[in-house]
């Protein structure tokens, strides 16, 4: 006699296999994305500074130079240098995410949450410029 339910049967176990596949995959992309982070310099090198996942800063380095720089110049550095390492957050998810989901819209939605509260930097933000006589000037460009 031929069991009715064997083909329901394989089918669920197939789905159950799947489903466990998915959550094997999500939770490396988890683990992945809980262990990202993002070191970025200032063009000029005297800032290096890393973030977290969250787009915290972990780290901050400066280059013995800036102890004689005014503080309105190294707080300008530090703080584009980190919109710079937060702004690549999104690329760097998109790494750890495209290495275990191959659907695009999985992927998309995945990193929806990065780009908006992480988005690109604009080609013209304003980057510490030094003045005519040496010293830096921090203020925007407008």
């Amino acid at each position: 006699m031929t069991d009715p339910f064997a083909e329901s049967n394989a089918a669920l176990r197939h789905h159950a296999a799947e489903v466990a596949r998915k959550t094997q995959r999500y939770q490396e992309m988890r683990e992945g994305l809980a262990e990202m982070s993002v070191t970025e310099t200032s063009p000029d090198g005297r800032v290096t500074l890393t973030v977290d996942a969250g787009g915290v800063l972990t780290d901050l380095r400066l280059d013995d130079e800036d102890t004689r720089a005014p503080g309105h110049e190294i707080s300008a550095t530090v703080l584009i240098t980190l919109r710079r390492a937060q702004s690549r957050l999104p690329e760097r998810a998109a790494e750890i995410i495209g290495a275990l989901e191959s659907d695009p819209d999985t992927v998309d939605h995945a990193l929806s949450g990065y780009r908006a509260r992480f988005p690109e930097m604009p080609a013209e933000f304003p980057v510490p410029l030094r003045a005519e006589n040496g010293s830096r000037d921090a203020r925007p460009r407008r």
